[in-house]
Order: structure tokens, then C-alpha cells, then sequence
């Protein structure tokens, strides 16, 4: 890599703090499984005039999936799961749900076919959010409070079961509640309640000691505050750190967005994903799997994904958008790149050409891909061979 160009990254970050954009920002690159570029860039808690810094905690919110689709894959590898089995097997609350297609009656089409473990890996399920949308079917997701972290996974799947789906299953492609559900699957196949699997499962071997739903009690001076760049243009404090909800364990563990983590942490997760499933002598999933999990699972009539626009050349895997082709608002992206982002405009990336793994952390809502390509653009740019 080339570190004269490398070191474009901070002015360019810092472009995006001086003009209120965002309040600061963690940026790690490594190529070849070695660290390249590491640096903090801002302030975590603008009020009390505080600098970013390489350890600071942030809620990733959905960069949480991809955890919970390799959680579920290991499942899958021990013949615990299959792909193609119906999902009611093991969740009866979402047998035989009703479908709302647009311009018909709420309720009056049946589900044609069972939802599948690939459908949700997939978000092609059926299920939406309610964040996204205003259907009628996104309303009434909206309305349920499905996340609430004073509930439960097993009284989401009540509550899910009494909505329609948005599509029939397996029919489209919508970024949808259905990796949370896949967290309850996992809960319930494995009898081990979901954030003592990951705990077991993914964290302690890849020594993410920093990853977890709760921030505890002698880590919590380091949790960021997080912000909404509101219709004005400023940066306004949505989740203080001090009083965050993140503080106390929650009862819902949300596999599609509940995890805090740092960037530390999560680049030991791309390396293991990097090196095929395998970290520091701890494998994980086989070289196959990953394989799998990362190629695109879509057809030409699902794409693009939808969502912050439509990503045109993006498909998606198992947890994790997938580039098949020119990307027009990041020319730069190589084909096969994939990665994913969460609500505070969270991203990592992961070239398997450049063996190169790029993360950039903030806290700012609404998402945005802006601070992504910027950073991006350099890390590709210094590849030298």
C-alpha cells in the first residue's frame, strides 16, 4: 500500500468534520491481514470537547447482520439447519402468514410458499422494517414495535406473527426485520439464548472482547454519543453516551442491528472472513462457506437492492451486499467487494482481489455512503500491485 497516499484519509475526513457533517470518525484499513492505516479523526462527544479515539464504542446498529448470518451458518455447517427448511419448523408464530400486496385488501392473499433459512439470510422473506417505507404494511410495522429492547425475541415472533408479510416469499428483495428472526431461529435451534451464542461462538474466539448488546458498567466512559444531522445542517445528540440505552443488557438481542462494538474488534471479524473463516488458528466456518455466504444470491429481476437509494452493480450474500458490477456512484469499487453499513453510517468493506479490508466508524444518522466512498477512494487508490 502506499502511504503517501493513505494519508489523504484524514484531510478527507476531517473535510466532513469541519463542515458539521459528522462529529468524528475511526478509520482501519489492512491489507494481506496486516494493519495499514489506523487513526481517529473528531470528537465522540462533541459537548464535553472530546476526541475520537481508536478504542471508542460505537453502535454499529445493522453491521450486527453479518455476525448473525455467520452464527447461523455454523448451525448450518453442523447439520443443526438446512438452507431450503421451513422456518415455522421452529418458529409456529410465522406459519401460514397472510400477504398485503399493494392495491389489494389487507390480509385477503395466502402465503404461497414456507419461509425459508436462505430467505432470510437473503431478505428476500417477505418481511420489511417499517423504517424504509409507507405502505400500508410498513405502517403497521411501524406501529408494533417490534424492537422494542424491553421485549423479547419470542414476543417479537408473536407480534410478527399477527402483520402481513410485504411480498410473497421469496419473491423480492427488502432490507427487512428478517435477520432478527434469524436470531431467534438460532436462539431456538441451538437452546443457548442468542447473545451467549455469539458470545461463545464468534467473540471469544476472535478475542472481540469489546463486542456485545450492553456496554458494561467499566467501559462505558468510552461509548461515543450519537448523532442526527438534522434538517438544518446540524449535528444533534439523539443518544448520549451517559445516559444511553446501550448502558443496561437488554431483553431483546437484536441480531440485525443490537451490537456495540469498536473498530478493533470488528476488523478481527473481516479477517477471519478475509483468511476464509479461519483467525489466529480459530476456524470458524469452512473456506467454502464464506465463499458462499459472499457471492450473490440475487436475481437480475431483485436487483438493485433498494436501500438509501437504489445501489445499482449491488447485489447481496448472506448478510452482506455484494458488488456484480459498475458501481456509477463509486466507480473505483472492484467487482466481488463485500461489506455492509449501519444506521449511524457504519461501514466496512472487503475486497477479496486486494486481500484488503477497510472499516470507517461514526455516529451520525440518517446513513449515508458519503463518508464510505471518500475514504474508499484512497484506500483503492494506494493499492500498488
Amino acid at each position: 500500500m502506499d502511504s503517501t497516499v493513505l494519508a489523504n484519509i484524514g484531510p478527507a475526513v476531517q473535510k466532513f468534520i469541519d463542515r458539521g457533517r459528522i462529529p468524528g470518525a475511526v478509520v482501519m484499513v489492512a491489507r494481506h491481514g496486516k494493519v495499514v492505516f489506523f487513526e481517529a479523526f473528531g470528537q465522540d462527544r462533541i459537548d464535553d470537547n472530546r476526541e475520537y479515539r481508536c478504542d471508542t464504542l460505537v453502535r454499529v446498529y445493522s453491521m450486527t447482520k453479518p455476525a448473525t448470518s455467520v452464527a447461523a451458518m455454523m448451525l448450518v455447517e453442523e447439520g443443526k439447519l438446512a438452507l431450503a427448511d421451513d422456518i415455522s419448523r421452529w418458529i409456529p408464530e410465522l406459519e401460514g402468514l397472510k400477504v398485503h400486496l399493494p392495491g389489494q385488501p389487507a390480509g385477503e392473499w395466502p402465503q404461497a410458499t414456507p419461509i425459508t433459512v436462505y430467505q432470510l439470510l437473503c431478505h428476500t422473506a417477505g418481511f420489511t422494517y417499517g423504517y424504509y417505507g409507507d405502505s400500508y404494511v410498513d405502517r403497521l410495522y411501524g406501529k408494533s414495535r417490534l424492537l422494542s429492547r424491553g421485549s423479547t425475541l419470542d414476543q417479537m415472533a408473536v407480534k410478527l406473527g399477527a402483520l402481513p408479510l410485504a411480498s410473497q416469499p421469496g419473491s423480492q428483495w427488502r432490507y427487512s426485520i428478517a435477520t432478527d428472526v434469524l436470531g431467534l431461529l438460532i436462539q431456538r435451534v441451538s437452546g443457548v439464548e442468542f447473545d451467549h451464542f455469539l458470545q461463545e461462538r464468534i467473540f471469544e474466539p476472535l478475542e472481540m472482547s469489546d463486542t456485545s448488546f450492553h456496554v458494561p458498567s467499566e467501559k462505558q466512559s468510552r461509548l461515543a454519543d450519537s448523532y442526527l444531522l438534522d434538517s438544518e445542517g446540524k449535528l444533534q445528540v439523539v443518544d448520549a453516551a451517559r445516559t444511553s440505552r446501550v448502558l443496561k443488557r437488554p431483553d431483546l438481542f437484536s441480531g440485525g442491528g443490537g451490537l456495540v462494538s469498536t473498530a478493533e474488534d470488528y476488523m478481527r471479524f473481516c479477517l477471519m472472513l478475509t483468511n476464509l473463516g479461519q483467525w489466529n488458528g480459530n476456524r470458524l466456518l469452512a473456506p467454502e462457506t464464506v465463499q458462499q455466504m459472499t457471492t450473490n444470491q440475487l436475481s437480475p429481476e431483485m436487483m438493485p437492492i433498494d436501500l438509501a437509494g437504489k445501489r445499482v452493480g449491488v447485489g447481496f450474500g448472506y448478510g452482506f451486499s455484494v458488488v456484480v458490477g459498475r458501481v456509477p456512484l463509486a466507480t473505483f469499487t472492484p467487482l466481488h467487494e463485500y461489506g455492509w453499513g449501519g444506521a449511524a453510517s457504519t461501514h466496512f468493506w472487503i475486497s477479496p482481489q486486494h486481500d484488503l479490508v477497510g472499516i470507517a466508524l461514526t455516529q451520525k444518522m440518517p446513513f449515508t455512503l458519503d463518508l464510505e466512498n471518500h475514504v474508499k477512494r484512497f484506500v483503492y487508490r494506494a493499492v500498488k500491485d
